[in-house]
């Protein structure tokens, strides 16, 4: 390697492995950037290695390819706290309105779901306990949806699903067996130094995505589901009809 490229690199506070055209290693900055090397066998533009992210940038001079990577831990926590709901961990409305935007085009199902009468909670046992309701859905809701879905809050009791590997009528099977097991599921928690214990229910409204539509307008069509749910004495889960705008 040039002596002149050697100087530049040495002056770069990153991990810096530089390899020949044969892919052998003619140089690197220190040790571990050996092992970040190692981990990296598929050329990727970013790698996770003992919890941290490292971003990898590939310059090629002459015959020569360095690899040049980035701790960018702390970047990647902050982003996730911009998408992350600071009550539940779930995806936040902007984040899920990215979701959404990102499978564009795509056949999936989004579900609205809500909390029936937990105005209630609020006003009867207060935020604090509303608080911990909404948690202990998240986490249910979280655990039962299967690895592909998106689960984000909407809004005050408000959750949006997305479901991008199931027909409408799986994911409503789905969903029914999530809000069976929402309504059987007993809450305690510490209420004036009592424990109290009740049970809350959830309506769901289902649609489908539609390339013709905005991503408001399915999110509408979701909506209008639940609302008729809503009007139909809660509880339940209910796929759009047309005639229910």
């Amino acid at each position: 390697m040039e002596s002149v490229y050697k100087k530049i690199i040495e002056n770069i506070k990153s991990y810096i492995i530089v390899l020949d055209i044969d892919n052998n290693i003619i140089y690197r900055n220190n040790d571990f950037v050996f092992e970040l090397f190692h981990n990296n066998k598929e050329n990727l533009n970013e790698i996770t290695l003992n919890d941290k992210t490292y971003s990898v940038d590939y310059i090629k001079i002459d015959n020569n390819v360095i690899q040049i990577y980035n701790d960018i831990t702390k970047y990647k926590l902050e982003i996730r706290k911009l998408k992350r709901d600071y009550l539940t961990d779930l995806y936040n409305r902007f984040a899920i309105i990215e979701k959404l935007e990102e499978l564009k085009g795509t056949q999936y199902t989004l579900i609205m779901g809500d909390i029936d009468h937990f105005k209630r909670i609020n006003d009867g046992y207060g935020h604090l306990v509303g608080d911990y309701v909404l948690k202990g859905i998240s986490e249910l809701l979280v655990k039962h949806i299967g690895k592909d879905g998106i689960v984000g809050r909407y809004g005050g009791e408000e959750f949006l699903i997305i479901i991008p590997t199931l027909k409408i009528e799986e994911a409503y099977n789905l969903i029914e067996n999530i809000r069976k097991l929402i309504e059987k599921t007993k809450i305690k928690v510490k209420y004036n130094d009592c424990i109290k214990e009740f049970y809350v229910s959830m309506t769901f409204g289902l649609t489908n995505s539609d390339i013709n539509k905005s991503i408001n307008e399915i999110i509408g069509e979701a909506d209008n589901a639940l609302y008729t749910g809503k009007h139909n004495g809660r509880n339940q889960s209910n796929i759009y009809k047309k005639d229910e705008d």
